[in-house]
């Protein structure tokens, strides 16, 4: 002893007490040491010991430990090597080799705690566990076989039995349970770690739990949150429990349940949502639930949206009091929607009350139906009854399969069909890149179909359909106008220009017969002879078919129809009466009943036709362009004609040679039809003639509308006009057709609108038939009636000739050539028309000027130039100007 006041040591060897009072070292304490302080004791066989100081500190039957100083600290009973640093009635019980208190109050490592550590605070208990720590704070325990587990610090926090490896960092009223081994709670307040939940952790928050043997698991924060399920985790939010269901999680929100055996599911967020179905999510919103034997279902977000009992693989991303009951389904969202439990595969994006019971269906929009496997709709209130079918649009129903209704109040219940309606109309607007630049293609490709089915149909709201109904409008680029389809009344027929036309035509037929008729009386001298003049004003008067001639005066032909009762009247009336002599009837029966037979077919072809137009009155057809035309086939490939060009046809080919040719027509420019479509790589061996209606036409020289227009002989595909009273009869076999519009430009090549569509070689032979029998019968009617003048007269009767006009010799070309200076001019009455001469003087041309190449015109030297002779056209038009200045025609 070195110091100090009341101090002792017994029996002890090597031992030593170096000041302080009342301290004691007992017997065979060998080697040990108190350095100060008061009423310290190292007790009988504590070897090797030391109390550094302090008060009223012990060390008990235990070798090489030590107490630091404080008061009231014990070291006892084999706790060989254990240290408390210092504090106050801090306590290292039976062997508990080699633990440690570093301080604090009432701290204790209770027996065989070996290698544990309470660093500090208040109250702190280690329980028989091997290397565990407590690390400060208040009341917090380390139970018994909890090898290896620590508490850093926080009031009253607990690691209960057999928990080895586990820990508590902070926090109060903390618990990781007995067996809980290598679980964690971070901090917080009134959460647990219950018994078995190995491996499971709590980071942190208030009254969170994970259940006994609910291993794996983790709470990262928030309140009230549990767990039951093995490797599940709630990372925060309050009340969110996850009930049996192992690899689970709920990241937050507020009272969110994933219910038993709902495996492998997570609920992100959002409110009271629910999971009773294994590898399923929601993702937020507020009482979602997915209910049970399901799976890998997802709701996304919203309200109150569900996916029932079952389902597998279905999904709403939102919206509320949405429902799927069905495998592989889907709503986007919206309010209200239904998938029922049939409807596999089906899909409603959005929108409201919308349904579908059938498979693979898709809805968009509000209160719509599927009830058809694959039938879809985009619109409100419509129906889909049937499969593969497909409604856009408003209250319509579609009832039929693989159907389609676009539009408002479509009821559809055709199979494999079509159905629209939109009040604004259709516009369709596309390049047609790929289907050869057309907006669109319309192709029936039904097999079965009679003859290989119809086009288009088009159906207005009219029982009687008149102009004012457009069935197709044809328009250019900037909207105007160029062509349409309308409908066309009765009484608008009746009042057409072109029904009048025929209906005169037909009555003129009708006349002609009658004509036939009276040539036949006439050759058995029925009463006599009449004038035209009497015919003409009895024909004024009648209206064809409904004579104004009375009954009897009928009887005695024995038809009331046409001319006959036109000239029923003339014998009534006063314009002539003579005797009749019963040797003049020497009835030519046959000829007469020949005749009356022919008016009568007249009649009945006139009421037929106007029968059969009135029952097909429909539609007309309007266009800019004027002509109806066909594809025809040249008869040279490597000529090539231009529009406006009169052209002769022989056996079904064109050519520019007219003379002889079996028809004239000419090069259509815009046909409003066009026929005999070629091959699209054969169409330059073929050009577009036009067979009927209004086209423009190239002529030489002057015009006005009523000309007929003919070849100029040229055969260059120039026409030439002539007045009607200056064409002959051998004229009308080359009628191209007839101008409707004028030309002032004499020596000029101008273009004209011409009407084409006659068939010229039989209207001219009919014509000059006609002709022949109007001439025969105005002489013949003219000798009767001078006959019968001079017989009423008293005078001899005979029969002279009657005298044609004389006709004048044409001038050769060189004779004209030699008088141009002269001004000749030739009597109106004594020429010919304008175009004679012109083909003579063409001809004469070609012959004497070209061929011979002779330079007595000196064309070469004029301003038309050297290559003249190369320009048919010119060279015509210059022989033209040439014979209309000499005529002056």
């Amino acid at each position: 002893m070195s110091g100090g006041s009341y101090n002792l040591i017994m029996l002890t060897d090597s031992s030593a007490i170096t000041g302080g009072s009342n301290n004691r070292i007992l017997t065979q304490s060998d080697a040990s040491i108190i350095g100060g302080g008061i009423n310290n004791t190292i007790q009988t066989n504590a070897l090797l010991n030391t109390i550094s100081g302090g008060r009223g500190n012990a060390i008990t039957n235990t070798d090489s430990s030590t107490i630091g100083g404080g008061a009231s600290n014990t070291i006892v009973q084999d706790a060989d090597g254990s240290t408390i640093a210092g504090g106050v009635s801090n306590s290292i019980s039976s062997a508990a080799n080699t633990a440690f208190i570093g301080g604090g109050f009432q701290n204790s490592i209770a027996a065989d705690g070996q290698r544990s550590v309470i660093v500090g605070g208040y109250l702190n208990d280690i329980a028989d566990a091997d290397y565990a720590v407590v690390g400060g704070g208040n009341n917090n325990n380390i139970g018994a076989s909890s090898d290896y587990s620590v508490i850093v610090g926080g009031n009253i926090n607990d690691i209960s039995t057999s928990a080895v490896y586990s820990m508590i960092g902070t926090g109060q009223d903390n618990n990781i349970l007995a067996n809980a081994s290598y679980s964690f709670i971070g901090g917080g307040s009134g959460n647990n770690v219950n018994s078995s939940a190995m491996y499971s952790s709590i980071i942190s928050g208030l009254t969170n739990s994970i259940e006994s043997s609910s291993t794996h698991s983790i709470v990262g924060g928030g309140t009230l949150n549990d767990i039951s399920g093995s490797y599940s985790a709630v990372t925060g939010g309050y009340d969110n429990n996850i009930w049996s269901a192992n690899y689970s999680g709920i990241h937050s929100g507020i009272n969110n349940n994933i219910n038993s055996s709902a495996h492998n599911s997570v609920i992100s967020g959002g409110s009271s949502n629910h999971i009773n179905s294994t590898n399923s999510v929601i993702s937020g919103g507020i009482s979602n639930g997915i209910s049970s034997n399901g799976n890998a279902n997802i709701i996304a977000g919203g309200g109150n949206n569900t996916i029932s009992t079952s389902a597998q693989y279905a999904a709403i991303t939102g919206g509320q009091s949405n429902a799927v009951a069905a495998n592989w389904a889907f709503i986007g969202g919206g309010n209200g929607n239904t998938v029922t439990s049939s409807a596999q595969y089906a899909i409603i994006p959005g929108g409201q009350s919308n349904s579908i019971s059938s498979m693979y269906g898709i809805a968009i929009g509000n209160n719509n139906i599927v009830s058809g496997n694959y039938g879809i709709i985009l619109g409100s209130t419509n129906q889909v009854q049937n499969q593969k079918s497909f409604v856009i649009g408003n209250n319509s129903i579609v009832s039929g399969a693989n159907s389609l209704a676009l539009g408002n109040y479509v009821t559809n219940s055709l199979n494999n069909s079509l159905m629209a309606n939109y009040s604004g109309g259709f516009v369709f607007k596309s390049g047609g890149s790929e289907i050869g630049n057309y907006v669109a293609e319309f192709d029936n490709n039904c097999d079965g179909c009679f003859h290989g089915g119809n086009g288009i149909k088009i159906k207005i709201r009219s029982t009687v359909p008149n102009s004012y109904n457009e069935f197709i409008t044809f328009a250019n680029f900037e909207g105007n106008r160029v062509g349409r389809v309308r409908g066309q009344s009765i009484y608008e027929l009746i009042a057409s220009n072109d029904y009048k036309r025929k209906m005169k035509k037909f009555d003129e037929d009708i006349v002609a017969k009658g004509v036939g008729i009276a040539i036949s009386t006439l050759n058995v001298g029925v009463k006599g002879a009449y004038s035209l003049a009497a015919v003409a004003d009895a024909i004024a008067n009648t209206v064809v078919g409904i004579p104004s001639a009375n009954a009897s005066n009928v009887a005695q032909l024995g038809t009331g129809t046409g001319f006959v009762a036109a000239l029923a009247a003339v014998w009534s009336s006063s314009y002539i009466q003579v005797p009749i002599k019963l040797s003049d009837l020497g009835l030519a029966t046959s000829n007469l009943a020949y005749s009356i037979a022919n008016e009568v077919f007249a009649v009945q072809a006139k009421n037929d036709y106007d029968t059969d137009i009135k029952a097909k009155v429909g539609i007309t057809y309007e266009s800019g362009s004027a002509d109806y035309a066909e594809w025809l086939p040249k008869a040279n490939m490597k000529i090539n004609f231009s529009d406006g060009d009169i052209v002769g046809v022989n056996k079904g080919m064109i050519q520019f040679e007219t003379e002889g040719a079996e028809q004239l027509m000419v090069i259509s420019s815009r046909p409003m039809i066009l026929g005999n479509m070629p091959e699209t790589e054969k169409e330059n061996d073929f050009e577009k003639v036009a067979f009927m209606g209004q086209v423009p036409v190239s002529i030489l020289g002057i015009a006005e509308k009523g000309d007929f227009i003919l070849p100029s002989g040229g055969n260059n595909g120039l026409g030439i006009a002539v007045h009607p009273e200056n064409m002959e009869d051998e004229d009308y076999a080359n009628i191209v057709g007839i101008a409707w519009s004028d030309a002032k430009d004499t020596f000029n090549i101008n273009r004209i609108n011409v009407a084409v569509g006659l068939q010229t070689s039989t209207l001219a032979n009919q014509i000059t038939k006609q002709s022949k029998e109007i001439n025969n019968l105005k002489e013949s009617l003219f000798r009767v009636d001078k006959t019968l003048q001079k017989l009423l007269n008293g005078e001899n009767v005979h029969y002279g000739s009657h005298k044609k006009p004389h006709y004048n010799n044409v001038n050769t070309v060189s004779t004209v050539i030699q008088n141009k200076n002269s001004n000749i001019t030739l009597d109106n009455t004594e020429s010919k028309a304008l175009h004679t001469y012109y083909k003579e003087t063409l001809n004469l041309f070609d012959k004497k000027y070209i061929k011979d190449n002779s330079s007595e015109l000196s064309f070469k030297t004029s301003t038309i130039g050297s290559n003249f002779i190369e320009q048919p056209q010119l060279k015509e038009l210059y022989v033209f100007s040439i014979v209309s200045r000499l005529y002056q025609y």
